[in-house]
């Protein structure tokens, strides 16, 4: 279980590694990978070339990590589809999880067996979601905190009459339940034509350069 950052910086490692002769052949695991693990294309010409690139490449990887683990989870901010499709087609699944400490703390995570990149996962047993104005996320359940300890004030802030707490989270929820977050609501750019643009998407499309280890989007004015 860790950060985005965490699995960007395992990544760097492992292709500053890939030297030489092995570029070409970690190329190629990267390839069937793709095909077998995130598209599900099954063949016997894949299966032999899926064969090799365990034998060359996968099963060494897994070794490095202990040899037995199952999953990487990933939360606290977005996860790069770059780094996600990256350990993804190495065999690793790469489960993202969504949440805040009011919500003690989970709200959402894929499954191993449902999962979509990009995607924060389906709401965890017993939690309610919901978009309100401006397409935040809201949440209600068991895991929803009451309140703020000695601050009615705040607690009023984020949980509204009916009991829904506000994420301050823009997202998008489509028909098959997945959440996705797009940003921060206070962190949206209102652009003089009216458009709402998320700093946070481009942020996450720059930091997926290996040569770039922040990035600070801002609006003019």
């Amino acid at each position: 279980v860790g950060v985005p950052l965490l699995y960007e910086r395992i990544r760097s490692a492992i292709e500053a590694k890939i030297t030489g002769i092995k570029k070409p052949l970690f190329a190629f695991a990267l390839s069937v990978g793709r095909q077998y693990y995130i598209l599900g294309k099954r063949s016997k010409w894949l299966e032999a070339k899926h064969w090799l690139a365990d034998k060359l490449i996968y099963s060494k990887l897994r070794a490095k990590f202990g040899g037995q683990l199952r999953m990487f989870v990933s939360g606290g901010a977005p996860l790069a589809s770059s780094t996600n499709n990256f350990f993804e087609s190495l065999g690793f699944p790469m489960i993202e999880g969504y949440g805040l400490t009011e919500t003690a703390p989970v709200i959402a995570c894929n499954r191993l067996e449902q999962r979509k990149a990009g995607s924060v996962g389906l709401a965890v047993a017993g939690m309610q979601v919901c978009l309100g104005d401006d397409n935040e996320l809201l949440v209600k359940g068991d895991n929803v905190m009451e309140g703020y300890y000695n601050n009615q004030a705040a607690t009023d802030e984020i949980i509204d009459s009916e009991g829904w707490l506000h994420t301050g989270d823009i997202a998008s929820i489509d028909e098959t339940g997945f959440i996705y977050i797009v940003d921060r609501k206070k962190e949206l750019i209102v652009l003089a034509n009216g458009k709402n643009v998320s700093p946070l998407a481009i942020e996450s499309s720059l930091t997926a350069d290996k040569y770039i280890a922040q990035a600070f989007v801002c609006g003019n004015n």
